[in-house]
């Protein structure tokens, strides 16, 4: 056995490290292929719709297409046999077949911190499992991991939504206080405005929108109640209203204005922030007029409400 060797830790790849990376145009004329995929805008905003699939992992950023790296994310979440190998963070040989591929370790000042490698994977994993997994990782990741916390909001409601005794619980503040409701659970499905949605009878699915889907994180529809709720999560004090994608995503439903459907836009911040949150600018005002939301009005028909962001109560 050598004395001198010495082992190696590599880390997982920061957001900041891939922009700084893509400001090489030698660097990025080489991967280029894979970073554009067919689609066109500034490199800074592709390397950062595609870190929210890809994460840490400078293989799946510059290596392959965003199709690859969620095919091969989606082979490993059916692969892992004990989720609690992947709690306890057991790299290399002596993970789980495919583990390494959904973990990063990075390090911030001289604390080592691990996490899901991007937050494709972690909603995927608390929409399966549900939130005693967002509590076990948590514990497991330290409650202070910077990385985790970023979209452990995320991760929270599609655990409760798909898997929660009431589903996701919101709060109201009204003149009389603060109100709490329960939405109830749904079915978590994948969905894609560009290949349509067959709303099956009396079904209430959350659709979760591609990866670079921009103006809503989810879609609760209720073919009983016929609504259609869209759902902007956000732990901002301020954010803006995009009506467009709105529209395409309702047009894919094949839900057209005076078919009978209640449209609600709410946005669902962490609670500590309802009363400091502010709807911005709306973008394409107009745009839902045939659906019943007037033209200049739209912030006033948007609900905000609260969602505890805590794991533990």
């Amino acid at each position: 056995m050598n004395d001198n060797a010495r082992e190696l830790v590599v880390y997982s790849w920061t957001l900041k490290e891939f922009q700084e990376a893509v400001r090489w145009d030698m660097l990025y004329s080489s991967v280029a292929d894979v970073m554009e995929d067919g689609k066109h805008g500034e490199r800074q905003e592709l390397v950062e719709s595609k870190y929210s699939v890809v994460g840490g992992s400078c293989r799946y950023m510059f290596e392959c297409s965003i199709t690859v790296a969620i095919r091969e994310y989606k082979v490993a979440l059916e692969y892992i046999a004990n989720y609690d190998d992947y709690l306890h963070i057991r790299f290399g040989d002596r993970s789980e077949p495919f583990l390494n591929r959904l973990c990063a370790r990075y390090k911030v000042g001289n604390t080592e911190f691990w996490t899901p490698i991007s937050k494709f994977v972690a909603t995927e994993l608390a929409s399966k499992i549900g939130k005693s997994f967002v509590i076990k990782l948590m514990k497991a990741g330290f409650p202070d991991n910077p990385v985790l916390q970023g979209f452990v909001f995320e991760m929270l409601f599609f655990a409760r939504i798909s898997r929660g005794k009431r589903g996701v619980v919101v709060y109201n503040v009204g003149k009389k206080g603060s109100k709490k409701q329960a939405w109830g659970r749904y079915l978590v499905e994948s969905f894609d405005p560009k290949d349509g949605y067959l709303i099956a009878s009396q079904t209430k699915v959350c659709l979760k929108p591609p990866w670079n889907q921009g103006g809503y994180d989810a879609v609760l529809i209720d073919k009983g109640m016929h609504r259609v709720r869209f759902v902007q999560l956000t732990k901002n004090s301020r954010h803006d209203l995009k009506l467009e994608y709105m529209l395409k995503c309702l047009k894919a439903l094949g839900i057209n204005g005076g078919d009978g459907w209640g449209i609600e836009i709410v946005f669902v911040v962490d609670k500590d922030m309802l009363a400091k949150f502010r709807v911005g600018s709306v973008d394409q005002p107009g745009a839902l007029s045939e659906y019943g939301w007037a033209k200049g009005n739209e912030k006033k028909q948007v609900d905000v409400v609260g969602m505890d962001a805590r794991t533990v109560r």
